[in-house]
């Protein structure tokens, strides 16, 4: 079941630690964006708000592991903004009230952003780089 893969995955990812810690939880993010994405469509508001702040969990501890380990920074930095836009996505499709709560995860995923491009390119790099679209 789909579930029991999900919690798996999750198992998986809070054990790990280093680069693998940052490749699971990524996948463990990119995994519960989709999943967020089947209730919002349904209706299920609750379920999907719950799928996304578990989206942004594991998107937060991938950034913590990446930047204690120092290792796959720009891997971690490019996954990351694509993950950005896929959720910039799924928030298009809402409705107005829905995609509040998107709104508030997306600025902190963009905080989370602006740490790794700290860790790749020293404190200046986050506050010169532009605004995406």
């Amino acid at each position: 079941r789909q579930a029991d893969r999900s919690r798996e995955l999750q198992q998986k990812a809070d054990q790990a630690s280093g680069s693998e810690c940052a490749k699971l939880s990524m996948k463990v993010a990119r995994q519960s964006l989709e999943d967020a994405d089947r209730p919002f469509r349904r209706g299920n508001t609750q379920a999907a708000q719950h799928a996304i702040d578990v989206s942004l969990h594991y998107a937060q501890r991938a950034v913590d592991c990446t930047v204690q380990s120092r290792k796959r920074v720009k891997a971690v930095e490019i996954e990351l903004r694509g993950f950005i836009r896929r959720m910039n996505d799924v928030a298009r499709t809402l409705d107005t009230k829905d995609r509040q709560h998107l709104k508030q995860v997306l600025a902190e995923l963009d905080k989370e952003r602006n740490r790794l491009l700290q860790a790749l390119f020293g404190p200046a790099a986050a506050n010169s780089r532009k605004k995406p679209r």
